[in-house]
């Protein structure tokens, strides 16, 4: 309709006004009702346009947003099917071993070691390693003559020792064992006499609560003694080809991998890394190695290596530091021992360093343990 056609409609006294409506033009209505009808047409034609990709797009996301669940709930299925085998297979076989109802220790060796005499002027902490089965019973008779020998022995577990597969495998940080072993120390620091010696000894990776204790007790201690202690030149070696090459990638493997089963390494009797043929044979029949190593904790120790060098040696100072590794270890390289000593040599620290012969990681079990433990003595004495 034209626009001003409405006014004789509306304002019939137009023609009071005298102003005349103009006349009807038929063809400029027509020309403008098909323009609207087909402005009109070309707005719906869009809009269905418009629905009609984004109903495309929906279905696309909708796609592949359950292809990505699906992908997640089949890594989380692989996961729980690999932590579900293990456990099982673990707790089979802990089935034929005794563990404390409550503490949860392994009682065949598992449980804490205090051994004190009236007369004795030396107190020894004997820190063993990650995830030890038997931290002190596979020392007991050593750390018995010890004692015999006028020395206070005090071997506690601590972090993930002596534990069964659920406890072992849990989340864990190593500000656990670096709190319970420095309390411990201070604790028996403050209860003996001034005069007495007290002496840190760290295997492994008892060698980072050790540290801790140097770096962060009240009282420091008269000597450190470190035996193939944790530090950066991880290999994983003894627990064979594919745990030594998840060693190398354990940064991203292990959200894939969760478990190993350890292997025998070449030139070994079993999975101790042992060189003694007899002493190896004579370990493997006790039963205290794991079944299964982690690939995350791999990871954990290695960046606890790192974290141990860049960060708590340097506060280490004016300590006198008796360290020995084994020549043939298969779990760190001896380049990673040889600048770990250096690091040690650092801050006015009186450093013995020095490699067992023919000896693998378990140096207190191995051909250099005699000569080990003649130093040992010498240490804790003076």
């Amino acid at each position: 309709m034209h626009a001003y056609a409405c006014q004789e409609k509306i304002l019939p006294c137009a023609s009071v006004l005298l102003l005349p409506c103009p006349a009807r033009d038929p063809a400029a209505e027509v020309t403008q009702s098909l323009w609207y009808k087909q402005a009109t047409g070309l707005t719906v034609a869009a809009t269905t346009g418009q629905l009609g990709h984004m109903r495309s797009a929906m279905r696309r996301l909708l796609k592949y947003t359950l292809v990505i669940f699906a992908t997640l709930g089949l890594y989380r299925a692989c996961l729980t099917a690999q932590h579900g085998c293990m456990r099982s297979t673990a707790q089979k076989i802990e089935s034929e071993r005794s563990f404390e109802p409550d503490l949860l220790y392994r009682k065949d060796g598992g449980e804490p070691l205090i051994l004190t005499r009236p007369d004795a002027r030396t107190t020894l902490l004997f820190l063993e390693g990650f995830r030890a089965q038997a931290p002190a019973g596979m020392y007991a008779d050593y750390l018995r003559e010890l004692q015999a020998a006028g020395v206070n022995i005090i071997a506690p577990v601590y972090g993930l020792q002596s534990s069964p597969f659920d406890l072992r495998n849990r989340d864990w940080h190593i500000q656990e064992d670096m709190r319970t072993v420095t309390q411990i120390y201070d604790t028996a620091a403050a209860l003996l006499p001034r005069n007495d010696r007290l002496v840190v000894l760290g295997q492994s990776f008892g060698a980072l609560p050790a540290l801790a204790v140097a770096a962060k007790a009240k009282r420091k201690p008269d000597a450190i003694i470190l035996l193939s202690p944790l530090n950066s030149g991880l290999e994983f070696k003894a627990a064979g080809p594919v745990v030594f090459w998840l060693s190398q990638q354990t940064r991203w493997l292990q959200h894939l991998l969760l478990y190993t089963r350890p292997g025998i390494p070449p030139g070994r009797e079993s999975e101790w890394d042992i060189v003694n043929a007899e002493m190896n044979r004579r370990m493997a029949a006790t039963g205290w190695v794991n079944p299964e190593d982690s690939a995350r904790y791999g990871h954990q120790v290695e960046q606890s290596a790192q974290w141990l060098e860049s960060v708590l040696l340097p506060q280490v100072k004016e300590q006198r530091i008796l360290m020995r590794w084994g020549d043939s270890d298969l779990f760190f390289s001896q380049s990673g021992f040889a600048r770990f000593c250096e690091k040690l040599g650092q801050n006015a620290n009186q450093i013995d360093c020095a490699p067992l012969r023919d000896t693998g990681h378990m140096v207190l079990l191995d051909n250099g343990a005699a000569q080990l433990k003649t130093e040992i003595r010498a240490t804790l004495q003076h």
